[in-house]
C-alpha cells in the first residue's frame, strides 16, 4: 500500500489593508450584548385589571376626605367600567357620613354595597330619622363611631345598643346652657355592651355616660367643663376607678373639671394603670391634679403633660398647684411638658425636680420670659442631672443671658445638654448666639 500523501499547506492569510502593517491588533473584548427590547412598564389606568384598579381605589379612599362628593361616589362617575368596579368593591362603601341633609336612599345604598364589612360611621345630628334607623339596624357592624351632637337628647338612640365590633368611639356634646328637663335623660350609652372598645374620646361627657367599663381601652381622652351650677357630669372617684383601674390604657388625656368636688380626697384607693405611658392632666386651682397623681400607680409612665385648664384661677395658681405634688414614684418618667404655666416662685422647679428626678426632656409651651429665667436658674443650680434636652416655645420674648449662664453652668458641672429646641422667632433670634455652646434646633 502506498503511503498517504501529505496534506497541502494552507495559503497565507490575506493582508489586512485596513490597517498599517505596524499597527498592533486591538485586544479581544467581550461580545457585544444583543439589542435589548424596549419594555413599556406603564399602562393606562383604563387597561388595568379590576383587581389592580381596586387597589388604586383603596389608596385614594385612604387619603383625607375632600369637600364635595365622597371618594367612592366620585370614582363611580368617571366611566362605566370604573362604576362597575367601584360598586363591586365593598371596601369603598364602609365609611358613611350622615348629616342633617343626607338622603336616606344614599345610606341604604352604602349599606347594601358594603355587604357584611365593618362600618365606619360619622354622625352629625340631627340625622334624618329614616337614615338613623337604617344605621342602628346595622350597629352590630360598627367599627368606628364619630358623633357630633347638639344636646344629650340627640344621643338617645345610642342608649340601648349593642356594638360587638366597636373599637373607636368619639362623642362631642357641648353642655346646654338652658337644658330642658324633658330632654335631659342621662341613661347610660351602649347598655348592651361594647367589649372591643379600644379608643374613647368624650368631649362634654364623663366616663359616667358609658355603661361599659374601659378595661380593654388603650387610648382614653376626656374633655368636660360642666357649668359651675351643674356638676352632674362630674365623676366620682369610685366611678373613675371602676372604669379604668387595672386596664390596658396606654394614653390617658384628662381636661376640664372632670371630678366632683372632693371626689379624690377621701379613702386611699389606688388607681393602677400598669400599661400607661403618656398622661395629660389639667393645671387647675382645686388640687385635683395633685390628688390624682398621689393615687396613681403607673410604673411604665414615660411622658407627663400638664395642660392649661379652663379654670380662670389656673394661671395664677400654677405655683400653688405644682407645690402640692407628692406623686408616687414613676421610675420610667423621662419627659415633662408644662403648657402655659405662669410660674413665678423659684422653688416651684425645685419641687418638680424632687417629684420627677429622672427627666431627660423638659418643655415649656407658651413660655413667659420670667418662667424661662426661673427654669434656667434651676437647671444651672443642678436640677435634673440627667437632663439632655430643653424645649422652649415662647409666648413672650426670651432673654439670652439666662440661657447662656445655664449652659455654661451645666458644662462646668460636667452635665452638658445635648440640644436646645426653640420656637421659630426665638430660634432665629437666639440660635446663632447660643450655637457655640450647644446644638440649637427649631421646635416645630
Amino acid at each position: 500500500m502506498s503511503p498517504r500523501p501529505a496534506p497541502l499547506p494552507l495559503p497565507p492569510p490575506l493582508p489586512d489593508y485596513t490597517r498599517w502593517p505596524d499597527t498592533p491588533l486591538p485586544p479581544a473584548g467581550p461580545p457585544a450584548p444583543p439589542p435589548a427590547r424596549a419594555v413599556r412598564w406603564t399602562r393606562p389606568i383604563a387597561a388595568l385589571a379590576p383587581e389592580l384598579l381596586c387597589l388604586v381605589f383603596h389608596a385614594g379612599a385612604a387619603l383625607p376626605p375632600a369637600p364635595g362628593l365622597p371618594f367612592a361616589v366620585l370614582v363611580a362617575h368617571v366611566s362605566a367600567r370604573w362604576r362597575r368596579t367601584a360598586h363591586a368593591d365593598p371596601f369603598l362603601w364602609t365609611r358613611l357620613a350622615v348629616a342633617p341633609g343626607t338622603p336616606p336612599a344614599r345610606v341604604a345604598a352604602y349599606l347594601a354595597r358594603a355587604r357584611a364589612f365593618p362600618l365606619d360611621i360619622v354622625l352629625h345630628s340631627p340625622a334624618p330619622p329614616a337614615a338613623l334607623a337604617a344605621l342602628i339596624a346595622h350597629a352590630h357592624r360598627w367599627r368606628t363611631l364619630d358623633v357630633s351632637a347638639r344636646t344629650r337628647a340627640d344621643l338617645a338612640p345610642l342608649r340601648p345598643l349593642t356594638a360587638p365590633l366597636l373599637a373607636s368611639l368619639s362623642i362631642r356634646c357641648p353642655p346646654d346652657p338652658a337644658p330642658d328637663p324633658r330632654n335631659d335623660d342621662r341613661t347610660l350609652l351602649f347598655a348592651g355592651g361594647a367589649p372591643q372598645l379600644a379608643h374613647v374620646h368624650l368631649d362634654g361627657l364623663g366616663l359616667n355616660a358609658l355603661s361599659v367599663p374601659l378595661r380593654a381601652a388603650t387610648r382614653v381622652s376626656l374633655l368636660a367643663d360642666p357649668p359651675p351650677d351643674d356638676r352632674r357630669d362630674a365623676m366620682s372617684w369610685e366611678a373613675f376607678h371602676a372604669s379604668l383601674s387595672g386596664g390596658a390604657v396606654r394614653t390617658l388625656r384628662l381636661q376640664g373639671a372632670l371630678f366632683a368636688p372632693g371626689a379624690a380626697e377621701d379613702g386611699d384607693t389606688t388607681l393602677a394603670l400598669p400599661a400607661l405611658t403618656h398622661l395629660e392632666l389639667p393645671l387647675c386651682a382645686s388640687g385635683a391634679t395633685a390628688r390624682l397623681l398621689s393615687r396613681l400607680s403607673a410604673p411604665s409612665l414615660e411622658s407627663l403633660h400638664f395642660r392649661t385648664s379652663a379654670d380662670p384661677q389656673a394661671g395664677a395658681d400654677a405655683d400653688a398647684e405644682l407645690h402640692l405634688l407628692c406623686p408616687r414614684s414613676f421610675p420610667a418618667l423621662t419627659r415633662l411638658t408644662l403648657d402655659c404655666a405662669d410660674i413665678r416662685e423659684p422653688g416651684t422647679f425645685t419641687t418638680l425636680a424632687r417629684a420627677f428626678p429622672s427627666l431627660a426632656y423638659i418643655e415649656l409651651a407658651g413660655t413667659r420670659a420670667h418662667t424661662a429665667a426661673l427654669l434656667c436658674a434651676a437647671l444651672g443650680g443642678g436640677a435634673w442631672p440627667r437632663l439632655k434636652e430643653v424645649a422652649l416655645r415662647e409666648w413672650e420674648a426670651l432673654d439670652e443671658p439666662p440661657l447662656r449662664a445655664m449652659l455654661a453652668a451645666r458644662s462646668a458641672a460636667d452635665r452638658p445638654l445635648d440640644r436646645v429646641l426653640l420656637s421659630g422667632p426665638a430660634h432665629a433670634r437666639l440660635g446663632p448666639a447660643l450655637g457655640a455652646l450647644v446644638r440649637v434646633e427649631e421646635l416645630v
